[in-house]
């Protein structure tokens, strides 16, 4: 939906996850590993996290959180929320998360989650491309 509604501006939206890089993903023929890829390539991350959150998802965060902070003209960084549990990481994400600002919303099942991540994607994408670039015609 988003690709359809952006193409005539040129723009090229694609998305990848943690498997395509552990499965079949390369640039160039080399495999790139997925935090290479946040820090060097990515333009926008989305966390997705339901009930508890596991050591890894907090150090993705965390790289996401750095790695944006030092490239300002990047996105920000949204985090969509279903039925999260209390561990004790789960705690100290979602208090990452409020001390860093990131963008944060709560869904209640698949079809909400899609409907928030494009039209969250498709505002910031008007805002980047079309009021920041003078697109709008």
């Amino acid at each position: 939906v988003l690709y359809n509604k952006w193409e005539s501006h040129n723009l090229v939206i694609s998305s990848y996850t943690f498997e395509d890089f552990s499965n079949s993903y390369t640039i160039g023929g080399q495999q790139i590993q997925y935090n290479d890829f946040i820090k060097d390539k990515a333009d926008c991350a989305i966390f997705i996290v339901t009930e508890n959150v596991g050591d890894k998802t907090l150090e993705e965060y965390r790289l996401a959180v750095e790695t944006f902070k030092s490239n300002h003209k990047r996105p920000k960084i949204f985090v969509y929320a279903n039925n999260l549990g209390t561990s004790d990481i789960t705690k100290q994400f979602i208090e990452e998360v409020r001390k860093n600002n990131s963008y944060w919303r709560d869904y209640s099942d698949i079809k909400d989650l899609m409907n928030l991540v494009k039209d969250d994607v498709d505002s910031e994408l008007f805002n980047i491309f079309v009021l920041n670039k003078g697109l709008l015609k």
